[in-house]
């Protein structure tokens, strides 16, 4: 399956086979088969603000990627997984390609114009966007 994705940026490669690796020992050491991978572009332009000239560094898309992983059984049929993911793939593409209005201009000729962060943990049904330590921050 031809899918699009950043090629030669070793560092960029580096921090995300480590934090898969962080979300699949954080699975296997509370022993679930779920776990989630956030993904937070930020606006390069930075704003002072609150009470100390905090710099407001704000989020302008977050990519929230559940992660499940079935029981691995010897002579397991991969074509079901292959085709499940494909059929993300897709839809991924498609998501990211119809809502583009919201991106920032790219104003530089970087790899990756956009400051990023990639946090990993369990996965959260909670029914919001929000978590008590955005909350926490809101209010500081």
């Amino acid at each position: 399956m031809t899918y699009p994705m950043a090629t030669n940026l070793p560092d960029l490669d580096a921090t995300i086979d480590e934090k898969i690796d962080l979300l699949l020992r954080l699975m296997e050491k509370r022993e679930v088969r779920s776990g989630q991978i956030t993904i937070s572009f930020h606006d390069k332009s930075k704003k002072k603000s609150g009470w100390f000239g905090k710099e407001d560094e704000r989020a302008w898309e977050h990519w929230r990627i559940k992660v499940t992983c079935p029981p691995v059984r010897p002579a397991t049929n991969l074509i079901p997984y292959e085709q499940n993911f494909e059929e993300n793939i897709a839809k991924i593409v498609d998501i990211v390609d119809t809502h583009k209005n919201h991106i920032p201009a790219i104003t530089s000729l970087e790899s990756s114009p956009f400051p990023y962060t990639i946090d990993v943990g369990e996965t959260g049904d909670r029914g919001d966007d929000e978590t008590w330590g955005d909350y926490i921050k809101k209010i500081l």
